[in-house]
């Protein structure tokens, strides 16, 4: 008998998620065994979306702020996926630091962010509404690039 996953479990999620998930697994599992420098271009993409996708639906923009993301580097993967407001809402957060750069010392860059709480989550707002098609769009990607997830 063959052993069931846990897709098995759960009919009511859409195959795209699935695609994009299981993916973005081996992606991570790749990067932990072989470094981030191994991976294409198009598993940096994914692996990179699917994360920030999944930090910033769980606490906003603030949220994004506690990792250490290139913000420059998460925006142009946004863009590679036609995802430019995206892109912009990312660049627009960023600047609101002194010299458009995240503080390095994370107390004070959550207290930034406590100081500007509102205008954070109105970005965040505005983010959450460009991520409508986000399964849709990187489950295209990932088949388009099928060749790069083997």
């Amino acid at each position: 008998m063959k052993k069931k996953s846990i897709r098995d479990y759960l009919p009511n999620e859409s195959d795209n998620f699935w695609l994009i998930d299981e993916t973005f697994l081996r992606i991570a599992e790749k990067e932990r065994k072989e470094g981030a420098r191994k991976l294409s271009a198009p598993e940096r993409v994914v692996g990179t979306i699917w994360h920030v996708y999944g930090i910033i639906g769980n606490g906003g923009i603030p949220y994004f702020f506690e990792f250490t993301f290139d913000v420059e580097e998460v925006a142009r993967a946004y863009e590679t996926l036609g995802m430019r407001k995206s892109a912009s809402i990312l660049r627009k957060a960023i600047s609101q630091f002194p010299n458009s750069r995240r503080p390095k010392d994370f107390t004070k860059c959550m207290d930034f962010i406590d100081e500007h709480e509102e205008y954070f989550m109105s970005l965040s707002t505005k983010f959450w509404e460009t991520q409508n098609d986000i399964e849709e769009i990187l489950a295209s990607y990932i088949k388009k690039h099928s060749d790069a997830f083997s």
